[in-house]
């Protein structure tokens, strides 16, 4: 999945972002993550914006951690960078999409 930073930027505050990760992790709660889907984490750096990135998740291991690669080129951020890989939980996913 390779996704236009052009067409795939979405400018939100932080308030609004807190409130739809909540719903989300409230509503998916059971939602199975495997190898492949795609998820939304928050990057952030110090003293640049908070972005919202895809990461596709390559490996699944126990107590809820995950490997992905980061789908998106970011706009502001410059420790990463697409298809960098990323170690994350299950509480932070904002968002999923199952393949």
């Amino acid at each position: 999945m390779n996704t236009s930073t052009s067409t795939n930027i979405g400018l939100i505050c932080d308030h609004h972002s807190k409130q739809r990760l909540d719903m989300w992790q409230k509503s998916n709660i059971k939602t199975t993550i495997n190898k492949g889907d795609v998820v939304k984490l928050r990057f952030e750096e110090s003293n640049k914006l908070t972005e919202h990135m895809w990461v596709q998740v390559i490996e699944v291991h126990k107590n809820n951690e995950f490997i992905g690669t980061l789908q998106n080129d970011p706009k502001n951020l410059s420790k990463i960078k697409f298809m960098d890989k990323v170690k994350f939980k299950r509480s932070d996913i904002e968002d999923h999409i199952a393949y």
